[in-house]
């Protein structure tokens, strides 16, 4: 092992807000030293060499403790990076010295193109070591000042596996139910492992070579749902040679091929899924970093400029001493790696919040709908002409994709007849992640049997969906014909729900999740497509099981 003393990356605790609306804002990654980005430039000014040839990955582990008295907050960071140029890790304590690894002087044996990261809540750090055909499992040991990487098991019987996702499966901190996913890339198929303290054991595997569902062609990045940062069953892996995004899920003795999509940035070097399962997916060769929500629908992109290989959201155990809780918390900021050069190499990103695409229509209620890019608590004013507030909803915790809003003549009540705005603010639920606004204008009747002058397709309630949803419509005064029907994603009709003429106003249909032949539609994501006398609107439905 070889030591450097530097300064590692500080991550994001505590941080000021990005800027107004911004899902993605890079942040200095050293303030304190006044260095933006940790590239090549940087450490052959501060060390006198390169520090990186090629990294490829990263992963962090966090502890964080919360007291009541001084110190109040304490928190610890270990960060691993993977270097397939050099065929080593470097790792160590952020705001701490940097160690190198190569294997040479361990019984494991050098590595060779060591590429894809996780790491659990216990500090076990998992490692694709693709030129070895295995992965590689080390325990963070810390003496004194000192951390070090011990290993503690090997996976043989790979093909030059390309990345690992740990998984708590949904009960962090019981080690008895562990998982972790491997993308055995050489063997164009996904592996499932039970892993405890000791070791893991192989148990469930999909795919061989081929591009319809089922089969893989070169898969290079995988990574683990989650819900309220606890690990989900969903899996989601990228393959490289067909462009799809694929959403696996693991029913413990097999895998669901639960759908995929064709995902437009290129090959697909990283996964990561934050505290709510918002899933982020780097493209090195288009230089983008594209946000997908739980069901693959892509939410926002992040122009990162030169080759992001790795996108990574840091999770931290977060003891709270005051009444002993213990809970794995998503970081408001990730740690991006990109090409090492003069320019580029590790960056820090903070996850933000905006609003866009809002539609607001007035009848018997008044209904929005826009564009959220963040999970986020979200709330709406109505303000007069003279920019008052005179009335305002909290509308509590939503994720992100298109949002439905509803103000009911209840919410409305004793509002005058006139022109208004309606204001929707959402805040992220991350300390650091900032707010947005958006405002559209509609005019008001004061609820009096109000007909909307345009074709509305509105919220349907419940979204998602088990047995049952009802969807709301509304039908402009002097429309001839109308058509109300559902597709799946492919753009395949699946039933038509409402037809012909129809009264003005206010309309509501429910769906049952069967197609027009009456059998039950698969769970996944549907459109619902309203088109009268020429002009469609759509909606989206999700289906649960």
């Amino acid at each position: 092992m070889n030591r450097t003393t530097f300064l590692i990356p500080t991550l994001a605790v505590g941080l000021s807000a990005p800027a107004w609306g911004a899902s993605f804002q890079t942040a200095p990654i050293l303030p304190e030293e006044g260095v933006d980005v940790l590239n090549r430039s940087v450490t052959r000014e501060q060390l006198d060499r390169d520090l990186f040839s090629s990294p490829y990955a990263t992963v962090v582990v966090g502890n964080v403790d919360v007291y009541d008295r001084f110190p109040y907050l304490e928190s610890r960071w270990f960060q691993v990076v993977s270097d397939p140029g050099w065929n080593r890790l470097l790792y160590g304590e952020v705001g701490g010295s940097l160690e190198s690894m190569d294997g040479r002087d361990l019984a494991i044996g050098e590595l060779r193109d060591p590429r894809g990261l996780s790491a659990d809540e216990y500090g076990r750090v998992y490692v694709a070591d693709a030129g070895n055909h295995r992965v590689l499992a080390f325990d963070t040991v810390s003496e004194f000042d000192d951390v070090r990487l011990v290993p503690a098991f090997t996976i043989e019987g790979l093909a030059r596996p390309f990345d690992v996702a740990y998984s708590d499966a949904g009960t962090p901190f019981d080690r008895t139910d562990d998982r972790l996913y491997v993308a055995d890339t050489g063997h164009n198929r996904v592996c499932a492992y039970d892993v405890n303290a000791s070791g893991a054991t192989f148990r469930a595997a999909i795919g061989e070579l081929g591009s319809g569902a089922g089969r893989f062609a070169g898969p290079t990045a995988l990574t683990v749902g989650r819900n309220e940062g606890r690990h989900t069953d969903d899996v989601y892996v990228a393959d490289a040679h067909t462009g799809r995004l694929v959403h696996l899920v693991d029913r413990e003795t097999r895998f669901d091929w639960d759908g995929d999509v064709a995902q437009r940035a290129g090959i697909l070097t990283s996964l990561d899924t934050d505290q709510w399962g918002q899933l982020y997916a780097a493209a090195p060769g288009s230089g983008r970093v594209v946000k997908f929500d739980r069901h693959l629908n892509e939410l926002v992109e992040f122009d990162a400029g030169h080759s992001p290989r790795a996108f990574h959201i840091p999770f931290a155990t977060r003891t709270d001493h005051r009444d002993g809780s213990v809970k794995r918390v998503g970081q408001g900021s990730a740690l991006m790696v990109q090409d090492w050069t003069g320019q580029t190499g590790l960056s820090l990103v903070r996850l933000g919040v905006d609003l866009a695409s809002l539609n607001v229509t007035a009848a018997e209620d008044v209904i929005a709908t826009a564009h959220l890019t963040e999970h986020s608590n979200v709330s709406a004013q109505i303000l007069d002409d003279a920019g008052r507030v005179v009335q305002e909803k909290s509308i509590g915790a939503l994720d992100a994709g298109t949002i439905d809003l509803r103000l009911t003549a209840a919410d409305l009540a004793g509002l005058a007849a006139g022109d208004y705005e309606l204001r929707v603010h959402a805040a992220s639920t991350y300390e650091s992640g900032g707010d947005a606004e958006i405002a559209a204008p509609f005019s008001w009747n004061g609820g009096l049997g109000a007909v909307a002058n345009v074709a509305t397709l509105g919220v349907a309630e419940p979204n998602p969906f088990r047995a049952s949803t009802s969807i709301r419509f509304s039908i402009p005064a002097g429309a001839r014909d109308h058509s109300l029907a559902v597709y799946d994603v492919a753009g395949r009709l699946v039933r038509s729900l409402s037809s012909g003429p129809a009264d003005a106003g206010s309309h509501a249909v429910s769906w049952d999740g069967r197609d027009g032949a009456g059998h039950q539609v698969a769970a996944g994501v549907y459109l619902t497509r309203l088109v009268v006398d020429g002009e469609t609107s759509t909606g989206k439905l999700v289906h649960l099981r």
